[in-house]
């Protein structure tokens, strides 16, 4: 955002890496593990050990985490943000407000 850039002086490409995460479990982990191995140089072995052990491939990593996810007693993502956004216009306005800092990462907002 404006806010990180200039008054943090935080300069993007300065990122060693940068990962989406999103509700699929397999592409979190594959990025967790390539984070991993590239940024602090772990073998490709172990960097997938601790990726599965903290972002597991098929769900939530404990019982408690589960618990703690938007989506514990929901369906999906979308369903979860239509709830917390009851009004259209509320998401419209969050969807503005972060429209600097996707379009700063390169990446397109969600189509809610």
């Amino acid at each position: 955002s404006t806010y990180l850039q200039e008054g943090c002086h935080f300069v993007w490409q300065r990122l060693d890496f940068l990962g989406l995460l999103t509700s699929n479990w397999q592409l979190v982990n594959w990025q967790i593990r390539e984070m991993l191995h590239h940024t602090f140089r772990i073998s490709p072995s172990r960097a997938a050990a601790h990726a599965e052990q903290l972002f597991p491939e098929g769900g939530f990593a404990s019982v408690e985490a589960t618990q703690h996810s938007n989506l514990y007693a929901r369906g999906s993502i979308e369903e979860t943000v239509h709830t917390f956004y009851r009004k259209r216009e509320t998401l419209e306005g969050v969807l503005r407000y972060v429209s600097r800092d996707y379009a700063a990462l390169g990446l397109s907002l969600p189509v809610w």
